[in-house]
């Protein structure tokens, strides 16, 4: 389907994002209440509906595969032509490398990698024949972490766009591209069949190490020297370094052989394929999305109940420490009425006994002391009363400077309480009660 206000009516909901190595989709458009992907094309002139262009978007609707992201549409209007294709939220693959967040197991990868070989294996059974684009940016993941190809066919849409030469910066799509291709003046937009792997080896590289394309040379090389280097003859082909160690010697092989200068030498996609299904027998047999899925919830359930009881206990201890506040602060029965919920209704007594407390010569002691003296002794004094309250069940009721006012519960003997919790003080102070 093609609509030419596709992007028109989107224009206002476009988000860009447009760093060299951000995935190549930054651009998300409104179509028909659903977001989709953005390609948009740096035409010159509007494209004309041709039978040639009307098969290829024919071509694009009948591509229907699980690790095909779905073509949309497409708007052929200047200044606004563009691809429109499902979205996928979780990005690029290249997104997903670089998420250090994501703990990426190595069943993980391989499942990554099966989409990959699933895709193109069925994209060159069809009419389109190669895909001519593919690198890490445009193999994008769904919400379900399901890999999916993009941004492949309508050469007539591509064959006017404007052509970027590798020697200027920040052109990095060229470190995907194979040398038999490189060194072409112009090259078809589709590609080839041996192109295609060949970009895969270096999406290999890129899943098997988390770094970008031709690591270690991106670090102190620039893409133009990189790709010329490609594209001149050497012995051994100047390609990325990967260490033996870094996966198993059968994926390892298979890399190196996608990569391989004579494109007679890499292998096709369906013996590709035969190849993951031996490297995948070590973990049972084909590689699916959902069971690595699975696994992690279960590690991930386990480090919850571990992380539950931790934080249960801290949630105790806070809560022991709050109660041992509100007691200090209220008397027990209030609390005990408050940690209940309930609404605290006043009661009426016959008979209450008020202790009231204050400190002889308080005044000229403290015109004999310093400041810090004064606080350490009242500290101290405080911390008494504290101790010994906490004896007896009797409330504080306030403090003021040397003033303390305290009573006992109200049921009790309230003259006796009195009596023993001032012997106890143990201090000489002035004392009324009624």
């Amino acid at each position: 389907m093609m609509s030419r206000l596709s992007i028109t009516s989107a224009s206002a909901f476009l988000e860009a994002g447009s760093k060299a190595n951000e995935q190549q989709f930054s651009l998300t458009g409104a179509f028909k209440g659903t977001i989709v992907s953005v390609k948009r094309l740096h035409h010159q002139k509007r494209i004309e509906l041709t039978r040639n262009v009307l098969i290829e978007l024919k071509q694009m609707r009948e591509t229907q595969h699980e690790n095909i992201a779905r073509f949309v549409g497409a708007c052929i209007d200047v200044p606004n032509i563009a691809i429109l294709t499902e979205y996928c939220p979780k990005g690029s693959l290249q997104d997903v490398l670089h998420n250090d967040s994501l703990r990426l197991e190595w069943l993980f990868r391989y499942s990554l990698i099966n989409d990959i070989v699933k895709g193109m294996t069925y994209l060159h059974g069809t009419e389109i024949g190669s895909h001519g684009r593919l690198r890490s940016s445009n193999c994008v993941v769904d919400s379900h972490f399901v890999l999916k190809l993009t941004d492949f066919g309508l050469p007539t849409f591509r064959k006017d766009e404007t052509y970027v030469p590798y020697v200027i910066e920040g052109s990095q799509k060229y470190l995907w591209k194979a040398p038999e291709l490189l060194r072409l003046k112009h090259c078809s937009p589709t590609g080839t069949q041996k192109g295609d792997v060949y970009s895969f080896g270096i999406i290999l590289q890129e899943i098997i190490l988390r770094e970008d394309a031709f690591y270690p040379h991106c670090e102190h090389l620039e893409t133009s020297d990189i790709v010329a280097r490609v594209i001149t003859p050497e012995d051994p082909p100047f390609r990325p370094v990967v260490d033996r160690d870094a996966c198993i010697s059968e994926l390892h092989q298979l890399m190196t052989r996608c990569w391989a200068e004579d494109p007679d030498e890499r292998p096709t996609f369906n013996h590709i394929k035969v190849m993951m299904r031996v490297i995948n027998r070590g973990y049972h047999g084909e590689v699916n999305i959902m069971d690595n899925i699975m696994a992690r919830m279960e590690q991930y359930a386990n480090e919850l109940e571990v992380l539950v009881e931790q934080r249960t206990a801290a949630f105790l201890e806070e809560k022991r420490k709050s109660e041992e506040l509100l007691y200090q602060v209220l008397p027990r029965s209030v609390a005990e009425q408050l940690k209940r919920g309930n609404a605290v209704i006043p009661e009426l007594y016959d008979s209450v006994t008020i202790y009231f407390s204050d400190i002889v010569g308080f005044t000229s002691m403290c015109s004999s002391s310093t400041p810090i003296q004064v606080v350490d002794f009242l500290n101290d004094l405080y911390t008494c009363f504290d101790a010994v309250i906490s004896d007896f069940d009797v409330y504080k009721i306030g403090t003021v400077t040397t003033m303390l006012e305290r009573s006992p519960a109200w049921r009790s003997a309230c003259s006796e309480r009195c009596e023993t919790f001032e012997s106890d003080t143990g201090l000489t102070t002035r004392s009324s009660s009624g």
